[in-house]
């Protein structure tokens, strides 16, 4: 009978008498476990790249990826060097060292400086391609210096791309080969610079690879230094809360061995660390100590009661398991929410939360009642003094809640009315700039960037087609000119402003040959040299159109990005080139007009791109007098007179003139026709060569006739364009001369005015001829399509706030209906997640009003505030109704309610809070915003939960409390 009775008075067994008795073999597989783990840790790998935040099957990604394949790499390091006058002695000299240096790096495909640049110039034999410094040397006197500042500061194709306007700054390039770890070699870059530098107090690193660094830097110092201060002050915290080792050490044990069991996953399955994910640590410390905290309480509660530590053990395990598995599934189902984001990094963040949170529950069942059961019976757990004043405290909070339940209804009602007002302020805004400490090195190097060179962020179109085609090239500096336009594009170029430089260079005219025989004796120049490859592919099917983009804030990108995408969209697919010696009398009227109004917007995006404004309709009108007049002057006749008879009488003539006689007849006779003519006839001046020059070679005699009609258009042509530009000049409200690359630029829009093709959209001659298929026309197939980064990060943004909105409505709806279905209560589900949707509305609301955007961390506060908020509501509500079911009494139940989960949410909210804030010593300011704004929200989450969950209890009286009335 008496074993019997003892039986009957013995508590029920539960998992916690499990764990107890094979608590040795737990403890070791726990140890094992985590030193499987802890080895898996040492090879896990840092993931910092911008690129790979979207998901890697995404199209825009794979586009970005393979540009870098095709064109010598994707990314682009920037190294600004700074220096009173960077054309000194001492600064060029070092500059060339570091470029060397850079080009002996086995990861870089391309290195230009100032002091390896290409650089065009004409000598008297033709056009010299070579390097800007002569024998790649340095000079050393300071006139051969100001002669070479004067040279670079007068050329386009370097300001602004490798030097400042005023010369007190230049860049070194370095483009990095595909797929290499851009981190790791931006590392290697600044080591080099530290060896051979005297001082790098005045370089700096910029770009994209350069912020990837910076970035995973940051991750490693999250590790090693603010994680270690967080366990500090947490370890302060609990001592402060419980005053007793077991609960200090065992919450902070759970989320050891959680943080080490979660990275070693990472390792082991293939994944990276992110500056999310690198965050993963911190929540669990804030979200994996809170089932620990809570038990640890209920426990010594029950010691408190006289209870033996087995028995408390027992008694608390039965209690508190199922709220801490309530708590652990609707968390995970809170992170898990975030699955469904098109960027990797916040998906990635969401299962590792949720995994973290879970393996933190399994530690909690485990860990605990093993090293639990260890523990002696020391005598009643007396009370401290923190505990008395703590419970009045409670008695004071429950008698306002339990009296005052209106007003706090009505103040929360206020609220909601104030965040709504907030949230319709906030805005979206990656400004991927704060990863980096305001005014630290890294971030006045890109603010230097910005200002001085564009920016650091590539702008990439790449063009489809047959490149060395004189209409692609000249569509590619259309696109060139049209996209400077845009708000914060600069320093557009390609292939086609290269060959268009080297014309310039070699015929004075900045544009790109009309004829394919020009184009390609320009490539022959070029062919070969380090930079064609970042531009063309080797079989001239597809070249890129770079730019650059002077900010890192999305709202801004997102409007050049759209710029950028209607351009491409609204470009030809296919383009007519249009032979005008061909086209009938009666449609040249129309084409003219075509080719006066692109001539005329080339000129103003020219001087636009400069802040000249000028009104397009007065340039549509010089240009149409200009490309009207067809009578030539008595004073052009003459001069294309005498340029034959001394070209004819020159060495280079390709047939020798016998006398002075026979070359003046033969410019005489071909300047009558093209008076009578008012045009250049080519076959006409055969005729006329042939006729003088009967019994000559005829293939000499046909070079001579091509010599001649290239000569007479030449001359022609400049005449007019002088004319032109002359009349432009004058309409302008700056004198052009001044200016020698705006002059340089003007004058070859104006040159469009003399050739003999016309290059217009297929579909738009099509109208103009009535012709599916013109004759006289030859068509030119051209694709454009706009890629590189910019697109990327334009993507995620677009994805950022559909995700988070449908990440957290799935989350508050599932969470919600689960807490209906365990409570048994659909008004309590309802209730539970009131005050956590009261929370996310204060967090978007503070972001509102202090005009904070959002952005891919401040994203997923929302889903921290649901897991929080829900371990909150269900360990309130779970202890409320045991309470009312053991004093019968609603304000006792509350005031002990409060005393014992009120006091255990304060602490979570505190030890959760500390965590955060201590992110406010991060070096990235978008990290510090978080972890702020953060520790904010879940301090408003536990006041909330403290007042407006009792308050909405007591007043929409879910069925537990009518029963209890009853």
């Amino acid at each position: 009978m008496k074993t019997e009775r003892r039986r009957k008075m013995m508590p029920k067994k539960n998992f916690s008498d499990f764990v107890v008795r094979h608590r040795i073999i737990v403890i070791a597989l726990l140890i094992l476990a985590t030193v499987f783990f802890g080895y898996e840790i040492t090879r896990i790998k840092i993931n910092a790249d911008f690129s790979k935040y979207l998901k890697q099957d995404d199209p825009l990604v794979m586009e970005y990826n393979r540009i870098g394949e095709i064109f010598a790499g994707k990314s682009l390091v920037m190294v600004p060097i700074e220096s009173e006058n960077v054309f000194s002695f001492q600064t060029l000299s070092l500059m060339k060292k570091l470029t060397d240096a850079y080009k002996d790096l086995p990861n870089i495909s391309y290195v230009a400086s100032l002091t390896s640049v290409i650089d065009f110039k004409r000598t008297e034999w033709g056009l010299e391609v070579g390097k800007l410094l002569q024998d790649g040397e340095v000079p050393q006197s300071d006139e051969e210096l100001r002669r070479l500042r004067d040279y670079v500061l007068s050329k386009e194709m370097y300001v602004g791309d490798l030097v400042s306007e005023d010369g007190k700054a230049a860049i070194i390039l370095a483009r990095l080969i595909p797929g290499v770890d851009e981190a790791k070699v931006v590392k290697e870059m600044i080591h080099v610079t530290e060896e051979i530098a005297p001082s790098t107090e005045n370089i700096s690193f910029g770009g994209l690879p350069a912020i990837t660094y910076v970035i995973m830097e940051q991750v490693k110092s999250n590790f090693t230094v603010l994680l270690p201060i967080l366990m500090g002050l947490v370890f302060l915290i609990l001592f402060i809360s419980f005053r007793k080792p077991g609960g200090i050490f065992l919450p902070l044990g759970i989320v050891l061995f959680a943080i080490v069991f979660v990275f070693g996953f990472i390792s082991l399955f293939g994944l990276s660390v992110d500056f999310a994910t690198a965050l993963v640590p911190i929540l669990l410390i804030a979200m994996g100590s809170a089932d620990g905290i809570h038990f640890m309480k209920r426990y010594y509660e029950r010691k408190k009661l006289g209870e033996l530590p087995r028995t408390a053990l027992h008694k608390a395990f039965k209690e508190m398991w199922l709220p801490m598995l309530i708590t652990t599934i609707t968390s995970m189902v809170g992170f898990s929410s975030l699955l469904i984001s098109e960027m990797s990094i916040i998906a990635q963040f969401g299962l590792l939360s949720a995994l973290g949170i879970v393996l933190a529950l399994l530690i909690t069942y485990f860990f605990l009642p093993a090293v639990l059961s260890f523990s002696k019976a020391r005598g009643k757990y007396e009370e401290k003094a923190i505990k008395k004043r703590s419970d009045r405290l409670a008695e004071i909070i429950g008698e306002f809640v339990y009296r005052r339940k209106a007003v706090i209804l009505v103040l929360a009602a206020g609220l909601v009315v104030a965040s709504v007002v907030g949230i319709a302020r906030i805005y979206t805004d990656v400004d991927h700039s704060l990863c980096l400490k305001k005014n630290s090195k890294p971030y006045n190097a890109d603010m230097l960037l910005r200002k001085k060179f564009g920016g650091s962020i590539p702008i990439q179109v790449k063009v489809e087609g047959d490149i060395k085609d004189p209409a692609t090239l000249k569509s590619m500096r259309y696109v060139e000119r049209s996209i400077n336009q845009l708000p914060l594009v600069s320093e557009s170029f390609s292939l086609a402003s290269i060959l268009s430089e080297m014309n310039d260079a070699l015929n004075g005219r900045y544009v790109v040959p009309e004829s394919p025989e020009g184009v390609a004796n320009l490539l022959f120049l070029v062919e070969g040299e380090d930079i064609m490859e970042q531009m063309v592919t080797s079989d001239y099917r597809n070249a890129l159109i770079q730019a650059k983009l002077a900010t890192w804030a999305t709202a801004s990108m997102v409007k050049t990005v759209q710029g950028i995408d209607q351009f491409v969209a609204g470009f030809p697919k296919s383009l007519a080139v249009i032979d005008m010696n061909e086209v009938p009398l009666h449609k040249r009227e129309a084409i003219l007009n075509v080719r006066k109004k692109r001539i005329a917007e080339n000129i103003y995006m020219d001087l636009r791109s400069r802040g000249i404004e000028v009104e397009k309709s007065r340039i549509e009108e010089l240009i149409y007098g200009v490309l009207s007049q067809e009578e030539l002057g008595e004073e052009i006749l003459a001069e294309l007179e005498r340029e034959a008879e001394t070209y004819l009488m020159s060495d280079e003539s390709e047939v020798e003139m016998d006398s002075q006689r026979r070359a003046n007849r033969i410019s005489s006779e071909i300047v009558a026709v093209i008076w009578r003519e008012k045009r250049i006839l080519p076959e006409k001046i055969k005729h006329i060569v042939r006729s003088e020059l009967a019994g000559e070679d005829d293939e000499y005699v046909g070079d001579l006739s091509d010599s001649l009609a290239v000569l007479f258009a030449d001359v022609i042509g400049e005449k007019r364009v002088d004319s032109a530009f002359k009349q432009l000049d004058e309409i302008l409200p700056v004198n052009a001369d001044e200016f020698r690359e705006l002059t340089k630029n003007l004058r070859g829009d104006l040159w469009e005015i003399n050739e003999n093709l016309m290059i217009m959209g297929f579909e738009e001659y099509q109208e103009i001829s009535g012709f599916s298929n013109p004759p006289e026309v030859k068509k030119v197939e051209i694709s454009l399509s706009h890629t590189g980064i910019a697109p990327v990060l334009k993507k995620q943004e677009e994805t950022l706030i559909p995700s988070t909105i449908t990440s957290m409505l799935i989350a508050l709806v599932v969470v919600g209906t689960m807490l209906a279905l365990l409570l048994r209560s659909v008004v309590m589900g309802v209730i539970s997640v009131i005050p956590i949707i009261m929370t996310i509305m204060v967090n978007y609301a503070v972001m509102g009003y202090a005009n904070i955007g959002l952005d891919s961390f401040t994203a997923m506060i929302a889903a921290l505030a649901i897991g929080l908020g829900i371990d909150y509501a269900v360990h309130f509500n779970s202890r409320f109704k045991r309470e009312l079911l053991k004093v019968k009494d609603e304000l006792l139940a509350l005031k002990n309610r409060l005393g014992t989960t009120g006091v255990d949410i304060v602490i979570n909210a505190l030890t959760v809070g500390v965590g955060f804030t201590v992110l406010l010593l991060a070096g990235g300011q978008h990290i510090r915003m978080f972890g702020g704004l953060t520790a904010l929200t879940l301090f408003i989450c536990a006041v909330l939960t403290l007042f407006v969950l009792p308050s909405l209890t007591l007043v929409l009286r879910p069925k537990f409390l009518k029963e209890k009335r009853s």
